[in-house]
């Protein structure tokens, strides 16, 4: 979010690390004891060192100014009483890769005071802020990981399956995977949801699982568990008649591979 304020030529954006740094020539570092001055302290670190680096920043910081985190799982109020928040910018970082920050939402959580601060804060990125209820960021997080990280192991399994039928591109699934969203969000789940699963085709699920057994067989199981879990969510909607046949065989275990 550094280089990100930077690029917005935002001049009262001034960092704080505990070394130098090369981004200090381009934003303004403040030294430590001048911290006073700021109206918004917004700690940007690992998850464990949060509280601690809140504890140690107090002394150093006027009464009036707001501390707020970056964590997407922790609570806001981990930072202790006043006027604090949390402020997660729900998407996902891997080196090298650009983030359009004005596509990116911002999740406000904490007290009262704090939030009009931070969200205003948060506008400088994006137009997308929404505001949690107390208590439920976890809850938040947890959501998120299956949407990103989570997807990210359906994706790979796909692309396992696909090269072993000799295309190397998982680019092939991308439409489906744009559109699966699209419907999922305008339509939700159960009206999203196709497929053999969704239309209680017993005979072509044997077919993938047996193709599973053979060619992937520590895909079978995950393969199982994903249709059990669409069931368990009420996505689909089968006759007792189906459920009798299909239940047992989503059940099946095989050997694992030596």
């Amino acid at each position: 979010m550094a280089a990100g304020l930077i690029a917005r030529q935002r001049p009262a954006a001034l960092i704080w690390n505990r070394s130098a740094s090369p981004i200090a020539t381009h934003s303004g570092a403040l030294p430590a004891a001048e911290l006073g001055a700021i109206d918004l302290a917004l700690i940007c670190v690992a998850d464990g060192a949060i509280e601690g680096l809140a504890a140690s920043l107090r002394p150093l910081l006027s009464p009036s100014c707001v501390i707020a985190h970056c964590s997407g799982a922790l609570p806001a109020a981990i930072l202790g009483a006043g006027s604090v928040a949390s402020l997660h910018p729900l998407q996902t970082f891997v080196p090298n890769v650009a983030i359009e920050w004005s596509a990116v939402p911002f999740v406000i959580e904490g007290d009262e005071s704090a939030k009009p601060f931070v969200e205003a804060f948060a506008r400088v990125f994006s137009s997308r802020i929404h505001r949690l209820q107390t208590g439920t960021k976890a809850t938040y997080h947890a959501a998120a990981v299956f949407a990103s990280n989570y997807l990210i192991v359906v994706l790979e399994a796909a692309r396992q399956l696909l090269e072993r039928c000799g295309v190397d591109d998982l680019s092939l699934f991308e439409p489906l995977v744009s559109q699966t969203f699209s419907n999922v969000r305008d339509h939700g789940g159960l009206g999203a949801m196709t497929g053999p699963l969704a239309r209680g085709d017993v005979e072509t699920i044997q077919r993938h699982l047996a193709a599973l057994e053979e060619l992937a067989p520590h895909l079978r199981s995950f393969y199982s568990e994903l249709a059990r879990a669409a069931l368990s969510l009420h996505l689909v909607d089968l006759s007792a008649d189906r459920r009798a046949v299909l239940d047992p065989l989503l059940e099946k275990k095989i050997a694992p591979q030596p």
